[in-house]
């Protein structure tokens, strides 16, 4: 728990990072879906093998690639609502 934990906040600030750099909202929100859903395929596959070591690797990956996907998803929602204000969008959300 403590390592997707620790993965999830690194990949928020890179992400955000990125994010800021390009301004790539959409582009950025499908590879970061698409990694997190081959990553839970492996995942499915991991813990049918019982492989204990892999399994922290596998739940780091996921904490990296789903973190940024949450805060990023939600400031893409604000971008799109721009005439309504902010507090109003993220209420709604």
């Amino acid at each position: 728990m403590i390592t997707t934990i620790v993965f999830s906040i690194c990949g928020v600030l890179t992400g955000s990072k990125i994010v800021k750099q390009t301004g790539h909202y959409k582009a950025f929100l499908t590879e970061f879906t698409l990694g997190f859903l081959i990553t839970m395929g492996v995942w499915f596959f991991v813990i049918k093998l019982d492989i204990g070591w892999t399994l922290y690797a596998v739940l780091g990956t996921l904490g990296f690639l789903i973190g940024p996907c949450l805060t990023i998803g939600i400031e893409f929602s604000c971008e799109i609502g721009y005439p309504v204000g902010e507090a109003y969008s993220n209420g709604m959300i």
